[in-house]
């Protein structure tokens, strides 16, 4: 398993509908995180910022939280998301990807730092800090 960019009991406090992942064992939730986690270190650029990330910020937590939210409940509650409440977890999870996308495109960088030293890369430089991001995560 690599690292996870949200704890379970972070997945948890943040899915939404809670009630759904509340008593969720960490054991099924944690394949889910850990598909968010390296769909984030798909969209961070190589060339700026190596994964997998040894720091981040809330800004990548949340990011993890709802692409987690989204897979695990489509695909082990069975959720729909395009019915009623569900649409809120639908609306999180394009939010992240476009968020992601930006990334990708640096329009938006994150506050983290990268972990494998490239060949050819001095020790001195292995370590790269890229930007701060502040969301209010609380608006969606």
């Amino acid at each position: 398993m690599g690292t996870l960019y949200c704890t379970t009991n972070e997945f948890k406090s943040r899915a939404i509908p809670g009630s759904a992942v509340a008593n969720s064992p960490d054991a099924q939730i944690t394949p889910y995180l850990e598909r968010a986690s390296r769909v984030i270190d798909g969209y961070i650029p190589q060339e700026v910022c190596l994964t997998p990330l040894t720091q981040w910020d809330e800004a990548v937590t949340g990011l993890t939280a709802d692409l987690a939210t989204y897979y695990y409940v489509t695909e082990r509650l069975g959720f729909d998301p395009n019915s009623g409440s569900d649409v809120t977890i639908k609306d999180r999870y394009d939010r992240a990807l476009l968020t992601l996308r930006d990334v990708a495109q640096r329009i938006i960088r994150l506050n983290v730092v990268g972990t494998t030293n490239p060949s050819g890369v001095s020790k001195e430089n292995k370590l790269i800090v890229v930007g701060t991001a502040k969301f209010d995560w609380s608006q969606f």
